[in-house]
C-alpha cells in the first residue's frame, strides 16, 4: 500500500494526484470504497477457495481429525446445497470442484474491480 502524491504543472496550476490503494484519479471519493468493498469480496472468495481446497485435503488424508469435523462445519453451508443437487458419479461427491470452478470465475471478475483497474473508469 503506496501513497504518492506527485504534482504536474498543467496550465499554471499544479493538478495533485493522489495514488492510495485503488484510486488514481483525481477529487474523487468514491474510489477507494468500491475497490474497499471488491478487496473485501475478494478475500472473502479467497477464504472460501482456500477452505474447499483443505476441506479435500483433509477428507482424503484424515476424515477422523478434529480439524476435519471444524473446516467440515465452516465449508458445509457453502457445500452443502451443491452437494445434494449433484449426483454421485463414481461414489465421489463433485460439490467441491463446482465451487472451486465458481469462486475461480468470480475472482476473475473481482480481482480486477478491487486493483482499481476498471473503477476510475466509472468517475
Amino acid at each position: 500500500m503506496a501513497f504518492l502524491i506527485s504534482s504536474t504543472l498543467d496550465e499554471e496550476a499544479f493538478v495533485f494526484t493522489c495514488e492510495f490503494f485503488c484510486f488514481s484519479s483525481t477529487c474523487s471519493f468514491l474510489a477507494p470504497l468500491i475497490c474497499a468493498v471488491f478487496l473485501l469480496l475478494r478475500w472473502v472468495l479467497e477464504l472460501v477457495l482456500w477452505g474447499t481446497i483443505i476441506f479435500v485435503i483433509l477428507s482424503w488424508l484424515q476424515p477422523t481429525s478434529p480439524a476435519y469435523g471444524m473446516v467440515w462445519r465452516l465449508m458445509n453451508p457453502i457445500l452443502g446445497p451443491i452437494s445434494s443437487r449433484l449426483p454421485r458419479i463414481a461414489g465421489l461427491d463433485w460439490s467441491p470442484l463446482i465451487v472451486f470452478l465458481i469462486v475461480n470465475a468470480l475472482l476473475y471478475w473481482v480481482t480486477p474491480l478491487s486493483q482499481g483497474y476498471f473503477v476510475s473508469a466509472w468517475f
